[in-house]
């Protein structure tokens, strides 16, 4: 038996974090009117009076009050779920939101940089490649304040200040 291998491409996501935040602000204000609907109708639903007083009323009002009761535990779950999954999707806009900040940080520094690269071979704006304590580093770009020096090789003495005594 032959395996063959297939492969899928990839699939292209698009995911606005406005959206996905105003979509948990839709949904968050849908859970607030069930909640509210689920809170007016809870004592008529789990409280219901027979209509006689036979065996046969008692036990349907019993069986209809069972059923409220019923809808009103999973209400309270349904409820439970709904919040889960707002903040879920808010911290997955939040999440997607910082991810393309930082695709787009270095977009632009590399937008910025192309033409520096191209005259003066380093790039206009970074900060050089580290060095060793006491050892310099690598260029550094045209215009940082890291390009320089790392930590000196002998400590710098404190400077001295005189202060003069007041009258």
């Amino acid at each position: 038996m032959v395996a063959v291998e297939r492969r899928r491409a990839m699939s292209f996501v698009v995911a606005q974090p406005v959206w996905m935040v105003e979509a948990a602000a839709v949904l968050a204000r849908v859970g607030s009117a069930v909640d509210a609907a689920d809170a007016a109708v809870a004592r008529a639903t789990t409280t219901v009076a027979p209509a006689a007083a036979d065996e046969v009323s008692v036990a349907v009002a019993a069986l209809f009050a069972s059923h409220g009761q019923a809808y009103q535990v999973l209400s309270v779950r349904a409820a439970a779920f709904e919040q889960q999954f707002v903040r879920a999707l808010v911290a997955a806009a939040n999440a997607y939101g910082g991810a393309e900040a930082v695709n787009v940080q270095q977009l632009v520094l590399d937008a910025i940089n192309a033409p520096a690269r191209a005259l003066v071979g380093r790039p206009l704006i970074g900060d050089g490649t580290p060095g060793a304590p006491g050892q310099p580093g690598g260029p550094g770009a045209c215009y940082t304040a890291t390009a320089a020096m790392g930590v000196p090789a002998r400590p710098r003495a404190s400077p001295v200040v005189l202060v003069e005594p007041r009258d």
